[in-house]
């Protein structure tokens, strides 16, 4: 299964709400700290490409941590579907 990624204009309405501010702390980004597009629930585990599964973290703040957080468990999901298939 390929990731689906977020459309131009749902990545323009979550930059338009996210105000130039990280979603997840409130920070601001810089060239240290770009912003990315994030799925609230992941891909892997059902999550949708739409703007309201759509967040704007800061790469170094928040997506970096959250993703590594959650690999696990996407992991898993990814080797429960296989095992379905």
């Amino acid at each position: 299964m390929s990731r689906r990624e977020f459309s131009v204009a749902v990545k323009k309405a979550a930059w338009a709400r996210c105000g130039d501010r990280c979603e997840g702390c409130g920070g601001a980004f810089s060239a240290a700290n770009p912003p990315e597009y994030d799925h609230r629930i992941e891909d892997a585990l059902g999550g949708e490409p739409t703007l309201e599964n759509c967040e704007v973290l800061g790469r170094r703040c928040c997506h970096s941590r959250k993703t590594s957080e959650r690999a696990p468990v996407v992991a898993k999901a990814q080797r429960l579907a296989r095992k379905t298939r």
